[in-house]
């Protein structure tokens, strides 16, 4: 998560138009119930000030959205990041705040995870070449309310 927010904030500096008008670390003890209380501060301080808001992950992005809705705020747009089934059923509603969410690999990361280990444990590997980097990156896509539906889990 402070990863994600430390890329927030050098994208921001690439858009000075935009204006943050409140910041908040969430405390990740009781992360729902923290969001939703400041969401709810934020929407009685700021009103229809606020346009967007960003959460580093999808429930704080849920809570956000519940908060908006109870205080009739319906034109603000939410992002969140993981692309868990339930947020990117959100996305998909047509009347979601939720504009979208970026699908993390999973299955891929752990499916890779289960290689390097099997590579480095069971057969004997030297670690150091087989796994190419102190970060690897895989794809994960933006989804939106256009191709959410690609993203929905298979039934």
């Amino acid at each position: 998560t402070r990863k994600r927010g430390d890329v927030m904030e050098t994208v921001l500096k690439e858009y000075p138009e935009v204006k943050v008008i409140a910041e908040h670390n969430i405390d990740y003890t009781a992360f729902f119930e923290d969001t939703t209380k400041t969401m709810q501060d934020y929407a009685s301080r700021f009103g229809e000030e606020i346009n967007a808001v960003w959460a580093p992950w999808d429930e704080p992005a849920q809570a956000a959205i519940n908060a908006l809705n109870a205080a009739g705020l319906k034109n603000v747009k939410v992002i969140g990041i993981d692309g868990h089934p339930q947020a990117i059923e959100e996305v998909c509603k047509p009347d979601s705040l939720m504009i979208a969410t970026v699908s993390q690999p999973f299955e891929k990361m752990g499916a890779q995870t289960g290689e390097w280990i099997e590579s480095i444990v069971v057969k004997k590997d030297d670690a150091a070449k087989v796994i190419p980097s102190k970060t690897v990156y895989l794809d994960a896509p933006l989804v939106t309310k256009q191709n959410c539906k690609d993203f929905l889990p298979k039934k």
